[in-house]
């Protein structure tokens, strides 16, 4: 499968990306390219190569103090293959996730991958939900669940509004998604590993009210866009 990688190593998050690429290289697929944002990011054990295993790796450095989404959007930018996908620093990839989403990639634009979530000892099976546009009552609802994972078809990053709210830009892409027609599918196999609060990373610690502060500004900023794309309307 034609993929690219993304993630951002920001801060102290360099401890974790050892186990990460890890992850990528154990792979029964390889992918394409990994494409690392490097922002303010110290821990980081040694430079990172240009390629490993026949696998190209980018690396970008943002000196400066830029949000989640906008180091996110540096790395979509960058990516070069078919699909793209944006895994955590702190979470990991099964061994057979690009195997298992490469059974899907013929037959959607976005693959929706169910995902293990492992906390005190325990591991659940969790599902990346499914947008629509139509039922805006259900947008927080999706918000709090979409901690999930979704790979794009990258001819469609440049269509869907660059994310700069929040550490949170599944749940405006999944919706802009929707609204552009885009087809989903969901894998059968869990393809990650979430491990946020197992690992104790700050995104973790976020309140359900800061969720519900960030979800109503999410809302506000995008509903113009939501309205005049479903309404062919010029935006």
């Amino acid at each position: 499968m034609n993929i690219s990688i993304i993630t951002i190593i920001y801060d102290g998050y360099g401890k974790f990306f050892d186990d990460w690429l890890k992850s990528i290289l154990k792979q029964t697929v390889k992918p394409k390219e990994i494409v690392v944002v490097l922002s303010r990011a110290h821990n980081v054990k040694k430079e990172i190569p240009d390629k490993i295993d026949g696998i190209k790796i980018k690396v970008i450095h943002e000196p400066k103090r830029l949000s989640m989404g906008e180091l996110r959007n540096l790395a979509i930018k960058a990516a070069t293959s078919t699909w793209f996908i944006s895994l955590d620093i702190d979470d990991i990839l099964t061994p057979n996730a690009i195997e298992e989403m490469s059974k899907y990639s013929k037959k959607a634009d976005a693959i929706l991958l169910t995902y293990y979530k492992k906390f005190n000892g325990k591991r659940t099976v969790e599902h990346t939900p499914f947008p629509d546009v139509n039922k805006p009552k259900e947008w927080r609802t999706l918000y709090k669940k979409a901690s999930g994972y979704v790979a794009y078809k990258r001819k469609f990053k440049h269509q869907i509004p660059l994310c700069v709210d929040s550490d949170f830009p599944n749940f405006p892409f999944l919706i802009q998604a929707d609204m552009l027609g885009m087809k989903f599918v969901r894998t059968k196999k869990a393809c990650a590993v979430y491990r946020k609060r197992e690992m104790k990373s700050h995104s973790a610690n976020i309140t359900t009210e800061q969720r519900r502060k960030i979800v109503y500004k999410v809302i506000q900023r995008y509903a113009h866009y939501y309205y005049k794309l479903k309404h062919n309307k010029k935006i």
